[in-house]
């Protein structure tokens, strides 16, 4: 500590040259956290945003939670390998639209509608036309898959 403050010296002229001499002695090089961000801390929430980056925490609403992960797994099921693996990511998709809008979720209202998985793999057919010559199916053509129990859809849920 540098002891008062002279009278004739300027407040601010004595901060300042107390931190340079500090600095210049090598006072601060042992600080834990380093340099704090003086233009985080003009915002009266400041301390609140740090920890939220800090600790990469979520400050979205579980609504629009459920919309980005929607929409990353619908990419997703774009990209599938297979085009077994493309139905079972959309109807996964689909399952969790259906949930969503038949629980109230926090945030704003979730408008999303189910996916029509034909539909889906037409696009995807198109998209992946190298996939289909490559890997023949086993099936017949006018063969439809076999429809699940209600059991199993309702045990695969949990």
């Amino acid at each position: 500590m540098a002891g008062r403050k002279p009278p004739q010296v300027t407040f601010e002229t004595w901060v300042d040259r107390q931190i340079r001499d500090g600095a210049a002695k090598g006072a601060f090089d042992d600080l834990p956290r380093g340099p704090i961000e003086l233009a985080d801390q003009h915002d009266a929430d400041w301390w609140i945003k740090r920890k939220i980056r800090d600790e990469g925490l979520e400050v979205l609403p579980p609504s629009l939670i459920l919309r980005r992960d929607i929409e990353r797994a619908v990419g997703d099921a774009r990209e599938a390998p297979t085009e077994d693996e493309a139905r079972l990511r959309i109807e996964a998709v689909n399952d969790r639209i259906r949930t969503a809008n038949r629980v109230a979720v926090a945030g704003p209202p979730i408008t999303l509608v189910a996916h029509p998985v034909d539909e889906f793999l037409d696009r995807w057919r198109t998209d992946h036309p190298a996939d289909l010559t490559s890997a023949p199916s086993a099936e017949p053509a006018g063969s439809t898959p076999p429809r699940r129990r209600w059991r199993w859809r309702v045990i695969r849920r949990r």
